[in-house]
């Protein structure tokens, strides 16, 4: 899957190979959820950071937007657009209509899911929900990662 980054570059997927990857789809900074989401977990990062892992926020926003919330956070998270929702067609979390007319930029958006990467690219944890107020709490990304080093 492709992706593009805060300042216009392609990223693709593979390049998260040879670390443990969050990765966490966000509905965009109109949502107050995934505010509340994305500071746990960015409050939790130096613990997933001292794991060896990476945390990557992906978002159908607009890269403007997801400069604020990026600006917002004191943890060198990597925060990625999902352009057209493409990716999310991939996974199947797309969520037609599910941004608010007039206060998201976006008509289409996401359902949030958090996937847990081992360094080989091979999901070692997700949640996904089809109810954009379940959200999992952060310990659980930090147990999968601790998994992966006891194996």
């Amino acid at each position: 899957m492709s992706f593009t980054d805060l300042d216009g570059a392609t990223v693709v997927s593979t390049a998260w190979l040879g670390a443990p990857t969050v990765l966490l789809f966000y509905r965009g900074t109109w949502c107050p959820l995934c505010n509340v989401q994305v500071k746990e977990l960015s409050e939790g990062y130096r613990d997933i950071e001292a794991l060896g892992a990476r945390v990557v926020l992906v978002s159908p926003q607009p890269a403007s937007e997801s400069v604020k919330m990026a600006a917002r956070f004191d943890a060198p998270m990597t925060f990625l657009v999902d352009e057209g929702n493409a990716a999310a067609g991939v996974l199947g979390i797309r969520h037609p209509g599910g941004a608010p007319i007039g206060i998201a930029p976006e008509v289409e958006t996401v359902l949030p899911t958090a996937i847990v990467l081992d360094a080989d690219g091979i999901v070692r944890f997700a949640h996904e929900t089809d109810n954009y107020r379940f959200r999992p709490d952060p310990a659980l990304f930090l147990e999968a990662l601790r998994a992966l080093h006891v194996g």
